[in-house]
C-alpha cells in the first residue's frame, strides 16, 4: 500500500486488495526528499517479484524493454517531476522471471510550493487486451480489398459525421449566443453550407457502401483546388474561433481521379489535426500546396503546430488508437483513417514533424 489517506475499516482494505487483484492493477509512490519508492503487492506481482522485494527508480525503469518503451517512461516520468505533468501510458516490459508484458503505467505528481513532493501512480497488467488489439491489427493488414473498403466506410461515418455536426453545434451556439436575426446574420450562410457539405458527404458515403466490384468504379474527376476550399469551408467556424489562417495555394487548374469521398476525409483529418494541436502562444497558419511528380499528384499540408516527436512516435504515427498530445478528445482515429484511404487509392503518405515547429504531410496520389 502507498502512504495517503488511510482506508476507514479492515473490510474497507480487504475490499480494496480484491478490487486490484481483480483489475490486476497495482500502486505506487516515490518519495522525492527520502527517494524511497514503494509498491503495492500487485505491483510486484505484475513485476514477478518476490513479496518482500524493494524498488528503487533505478531498478523499476530497468524492467522497461529498451528502446520505445524506456525512453517513453524516462521522458513521462521526469517530465511529472520537473514540470508537474501527470501521465497515462502504455509500455512494453520482461518481468524478473523473463516474462515480456503490456502495462498500463499512470503517474499522478503532488507539488508543495512549486517543488514536487512525490509521485503516485497506477501500474495495470493489459497484455491481453493489448496482444487482441495486436492481432487485430495483423488481421485488418490481410483482409481482402473489400473488407478494407468497409473497415475506411465505418471510420469515415464514425469520424467524419462527427466532425461535421461538431461544426454545426459549434455555429449554432455562436448564433444563439450572439446574433438574434439568424437568418439576416453574416453566420447564417456558413450555418447553410456546412448543411450542405455534411449532405453532400453522406451522399458520398452511401455511394462508397454499394461498391462491391472494384475501387476505381467509385472514382470521379475533381477540381483540387475547389474540393479543399470547399473542406476549408465547412470547418470556417473552427478556424474563426481559433484565429487560424488557412492558405489554399493548390493551382484552380489541377484535376484529379480520386474517391470524392475519401478525398474529403483526407483533408479534413489533416485540417483538423492542425487546429487541434496548434501551438497556444503561436498564430496558427496552415499552407496546401501541390504539383506534379512523375505519375503522381503531391499534396503538401504544412502547418506550425506542436510538432510530434518522430524519434519516439514516428514507427506508431499512423497506428490505430495512438495519440500523441495530451487532448482530450483525440481518439487516433484521424491518421490511420488516412493512411488507409491513401493506399487504398494506391497512393502514399510521408511526414516530417519537429516539436515546437510544425508539421508537414506529403500526399501521394496517382494521377
Amino acid at each position: 500500500m502507498t502512504k495517503g489517506k488511510p482506508l476507514q475499516n479492515t473490510k474497507d482494505v480487504d475490499l480494496f486488495s480484491f478490487i486490484q487483484e481483480a483489475a490486476i492493477i497495482g500502486t505506487w509512490e516515490y518519495d522525492i526528499e527520502t527517494q524511497n519508492l514503494v509498491w503495492s503487492d500487485v505491483t510486484r506481482k505484475i513485476h514477478e517479484v518476490d513479496s518482500d522485494y524493494i524498488p528503487n527508480v533505478e531498478s523499476a525503469i530497468s524492467f522497461y524493454k529498451d528502446g520505445e518503451s524506456k525512453s517513453m517512461i524516462l521522458k513521462y516520468f521526469s517530465e511529472a517531476i520537473e514540470y508537474n505533468q501527470k501521465y497515462d501510458i502504455e509500455l512494453e516490459m520482461v518481468t524478473k522471471k523473463g516474462k515480456e508484458k503490456w502495462v498500463r503505467a499512470i503517474g499522478y505528481p503532488f507539488f508543495e510550493n512549486k517543488k514536487c513532493v512525490r509521485v503516485r501512480g497506477l501500474f495495470q497488467d493489459i497484455s491481453k487486451a493489448k496482444n487482441t488489439e495486436i492481432e487485430i491489427k495483423k488481421l485488418l493488414t490481410t483482409t481482402v480489398d473489400q473488407n478494407k473498403r468497409l473497415i475506411n466506410f465505418a471510420h469515415i461515418v464514425s469520424h467524419n459525421l462527427r466532425t461535421h455536426s461538431g461544426n454545426l453545434s459549434l455555429l449554432l451556439n455562436v448564433i444563439e449566443e450572439d446574433y438574434s436575426h439568424i437568418t439576416k446574420n453574416e453566420i447564417f450562410p456558413m450555418l447553410k453550407k456546412a448543411s450542405e457539405n455534411l449532405n453532400e458527404t453522406i451522399q458520398n458515403l452511401n455511394k462508397v457502401a454499394q461498391i462491391n466490384i472494384a475501387l476505381t468504379e467509385s472514382y470521379s474527376k475533381i477540381n483540387v483546388y475547389k474540393e479543399i476550399q470547399k473542406n476549408i469551408d465547412s470547418i470556417s467556424a473552427r478556424t474563426i474561433d481559433t484565429d487560424a489562417t488557412i492558405n489554399n495555394n493548390i493551382s484552380k487548374d489541377i484535376f484529379l481521379n480520386t474517391v470524392p469521398a475519401y478525398f474529403d476525409s483526407i483533408v479534413i483529418n489533416l485540417l483538423s489535426n492542425s487546429i487541434k494541436y496548434r501551438r497556444a502562444s503561436t498564430p496558427l497558419v496552415i499552407n496546401i500546396s501541390g504539383n506534379y511528380q512523375d505519375k503522381y499528384l503531391v499534396l503538401k499540408f504544412e502547418d506550425n503546430g506542436r510538432g510530434i516527436d518522430l524519434g519516439l512516435h514516428g514507427d506508431r504515427i499512423f497506428g490505430m488508437y495512438n495519440t500523441f498530445h495530451k487532448n482530450k478528445d483525440a481518439r487516433g482515429l484521424g491518421l490511420f483513417l488516412i493512411k488507409n484511404q491513401v493506399e487504398a487509392m494506391q497512393g502514399n503518405i510521408t511526414v516530417e514533424s519537429y516539436v515546437n515547429e510544425g508539421t508537414t504531410f506529403k500526399i501521394f496520389l496517382k494521377k
